[in-house]
Formats: structure tokens, sequence, C-alpha cells
């Protein structure tokens, strides 16, 4: 049982690492940003258990991940166009 205290522990470590990371992207970013950043730790979640735990996920979550997805790519356009034209 000792595989399962290390995993347990590795976990343990990695969602301490994702919690201190946030508190770090939350002071820097703005609120949109921050949620943004919530969508693809989700996403991030959702293709590792794919992945690694041979979970197929169902429709509704595939759906809602491509939506948040193509928020992501909305979100990152509108931002680095209004930062060009700031910068003009």
């Amino acid at each position: 049982n000792a595989m399962g205290i290390i995993l347990f522990l590795s976990s343990c470590v990695l969602g301490m690492c994702v919690n201190v990371s946030s508190c770090f992207v939350g002071g820097k970013a703005s609120a949109l940003a921050y949620a943004m950043l919530g969508l693809a730790k989700t996403i991030t979640v959702i293709m590792v258990g794919v992945a690694f735990f041979d979970s197929p996920p169902t429709w509704p979550v595939m759906l809602g991940a491509a939506i948040a997805l193509g928020a992501i790519v909305m979100y990152t356009a509108v931002s680095l166009l209004e930062k060009q034209r700031a910068a003009k």
C-alpha cells in the first residue's frame, strides 16, 4: 500500500502548488484572467482523467470544455488586440 501513500502525498503537494500559484496569479492579473486560468485548469484535469484513468468524458463535459477553450482563445485574442492598440 506504499504506492497509494506515495500517490496521495504527490497529489497533496501538487494541489498545494496549484493553490499557491493561483494566489500569485490572482494578485497580478484581472479577475477575468483568473477565471480563464481556472477554465484552463479544469480542461487540463479532464484531459488527464481521460489519458491516465481511461474515463471517457460525457458529451456535456466535452461541449463545456470546447466552449471554455473557445472563450480562452477569444479572451486572449481580444487582450492582445487591445495591447497592440494601446501601444500605437
